[in-house]
């Protein structure tokens, strides 16, 4: 039965409608409890709402009237840009959270479809009836999620719908409103002017909101995805200092000074210089600038300068820029041709003329500044100084190359390493083994590398658990694998799974030494060839095998007789074998199904097997005491 067949009501996507909020309301059209059956018809990874995957299954499934291009569209995807869109906007992966669902019980209640910008985790509060999202079931205290039975329901059979409503704040309302009217589902509120949009609006919002306090533990509040009530309090926040422009700057500002003294409002400014950098904040950092510059414990030379405004775009020599990075103009040459400076080259004679931005030379330069040798990245992530420099040569970390870091060759940024972390803490589910494995204790085994540990969970290969009760310590150490789920799977080439020979064994239910028979007769395909190594099996030639081959078991069960019989009427014939039976080495004979199929006039025994009741052999059943004839 083809999965098409199986679906007995089909629908497609409606306007907004995100890819996981249409596969989970599908799930409950068909009456399936859950996305698992659905996504087990179509292929589809659980990874499928935020990692790339092919849709031409679910497309097929729903009879072609979307398109998989169009599911594409709806997904929370990243794109080359690295950002995802959400509606009409794109926004950065740190604003996105899948892992807590977030719904107003109001709108459920009037049988309306979830808004793709409740997948944003700065939107706390529901633009239709002004209350505050649920991400959490008040009955069992669970989060949300997207795998649950039903759209309206929590795991517990609780209705979200029924939940009681608590109003939201203005602040927190007139920022949902904001973000949600550039996502698009949404109309912006009128009169209301702010230093930025989009993408930049929201990451704005978000440091503000978590650097009003500025204690020495914001980096820990600024990267973390709490619940939406405590998101709705920093929302409240950024909504005093954003909505009321520019003044709210202003009474920000003098707050942290008031409270924390000059220290405090210094250490502010540097992390904005951090991480806040780019020409779309350029009208923030300016009315920072204006007012800090008033202050009598100012700098004599502004701290214009410290926080990285200019007076407009302007372009310098390759020499120039040289001497501002501390490198050589060959250097240069090589940052622009990376991307990494803005500039342009032309002709001079025999030789090349470069002019780059000096904004981006400010930018770069700041970005040096914040830069960390390998061993504080490495006490940052909780790995070992192996497991990181296994990191940036595989591609997961990228470093920088400081002209200016103490003639460290390589450095690593702050917010790098935190993106890595997140991406898999985004992965991570309560529910795990007893005593799951760190990744720090990962890192340091020497039978498997950390990168192809974090590659399999980045790809939903291997699950990744959160271990309890350790919320101190730093991200890699908060979070660990199932051992028995990593031992015997590797990741080849293009991340794939190849399997040793023991789980290969056991996937098609053969003897251990049928492996190695089947690698070299090419019914199984192998990293080396047919020479067999240690985890070097395909998986996807073991989950191809019962379609493209047949054993003898496998017939002698469909015809009720035995392998012999199989054996001998399909050399009668004239069908070969791809493997031959070895009775003696425990070798059972392989077929090719299409030439099975292409067999005629086999004349297959049509009796059956007599099953005889144990209870009827008096000498099967005996009493305490005696012994067998």
């Amino acid at each position: 039965m083809s999965a098409a067949t199986r679906l007995v009501v089909r629908s497609r996507p409606g306007e907004g409608e995100t890819l996981h909020g249409f596969l989970l309301r599908l799930s409950e059209l068909n009456g399936y409890a859950g996305t698992r059956t659905i996504r087990e018809l179509t292929g589809l990874p659980p990874t499928f709402a935020s990692v790339p995957c092919g849709l031409e299954r679910l497309d097929a499934v729903l009879g072609g009237p979307a398109g998989a291009d169009t599911l594409a569209g709806s997904a929370c995807w990243p794109g080359r840009d690295g950002l995802i869109g959400v509606g009409r906007a794109r926004l950065s992966p740190a604003l996105i959270d899948l892992a807590r669902a977030r719904v107003c019980p109001a709108c459920l209640a009037e049988g309306l479809r979830e808004r793709p910008a409740w997948d944003v985790r700065l939107v706390t509060a529901c633009s239709r009836h002004g209350v505050r999202l649920v991400d959490a079931c008040t009955t069992c205290d669970r989060p949300l999620r997207w795998g649950r039975a039903r759209l309206t329901d929590c795991d517990c059979g609780s209705s979200i719908s029924s939940h009681a409503t608590i109003r939201a704040g203005d602040g927190a309302r007139l920022m949902s409103a904001t973000l949600e009217g550039e996502v698009g589902g949404a109309d912006l509120p009128p009169g209301l002017r702010l230093p930025a949009l989009g993408d930049a609006l929201g990451r704005l919002a978000w440091f503000v909101g978590t650097a009003a306090d500025a204690g020495s533990d914001w980096r820990t509040r600024y990267i973390a995805k709490p619940d939406v009530t405590e998101t709705e309090s920093i929302m409240e926040t950024a909504a005093a200092v954003l909505v009321d422009w520019p003044s709210g700057v202003g009474v920000w500002l003098d707050r942290i000074r008031h409270v924390h003294g000059p220290l405090g409002l210094t250490r502010t400014v540097a992390r904005i210089r951090q991480s806040l950098e780019g020409v779309q904040y350029a009208e923030f950092l300016s009315a920072v600038s204006r007012h800090v510059e008033a202050f009598p414990e100012a700098p004599r030379k502004g701290w214009t300068r410290s926080i990285g405004v200019g007076a407009g775009q302007t372009w310098i020599d390759a020499t120039r820029a040289a001497g501002r990075l501390g490198t050589t103009a060959g250097r240069v040459a090589d940052m622009i041709e990376a991307g990494e400076l803005t500039g342009s080259s032309s002709a001079a004679g025999g030789r090349r003329r470069l002019l780059i931005s000096s904004n981006s030379v400010t930018q770069l330069a700041y970005r040096f500044a914040s830069a960390i040798p390998a061993r504080e990245a490495a006490a940052r992530l909780g790995v070992s100084r192996h497991a990181l420099e296994d990191l940036r040569g595989t591609g997961l970390l990228p470093y920088v190359r400081p002209p200016r870091l103490g003639g460290i060759a390589r450095a690593y940024l702050p917010d790098d390493l935190d993106a890595l972390a997140d991406r898999v803490a985004c992965m991570a589910t309560a529910a795990g083994p007893s005593e799951p494995t760190s990744l720090f204790r990962m890192s340091l085994a020497r039978s498997r590398r950390l990168s192809e540990v974090l590659r399999g969970i980045l790809t939903g290969t291997f699950p990744v658990h959160a271990i309890a009760g350790v919320d101190d310590r730093p991200p890699f150490e908060r979070l660990g694998v199932d051992p028995a789920k990593v031992r015997g799977i590797r990741l080849g080439a293009d991340d794939v799974p190849t399997l040793d020979v023991a789980r290969t064994a056991r996937a098609l239910r053969v003897s251990t030494r049928m492996v190695p028979v089947l690698v070299r007769a090419g019914c199984l395909s192998a990293t080396g060839g047919s020479r067999l190594g240690r985890n070097s099996v395909d998986s996807r030639s073991v989950r191809d095998f019962p379609d493209r081959f047949v054993m003898a078991r496998t017939l002698a069960a469909s015809h009720t007789t035995s392998t012999k019989v199989v054996v001998r009427l399909l050399a009668a014939a004239g069908v070969s074998p791809v493997v031959p039976s070895n009775a003696s080495d425990g070798i059972s004979a392989v077929w090719l199904r299409t030439d099975i199929e292409a067999a005629r006039g086999v004349p297959w025994p049509r009796r059956r097997l007599r099953r005889t009741s144990v209870r009827k052999i008096p000498s099967l059943t005996r009493r305490p005491g005696e012994t067998l004839p």
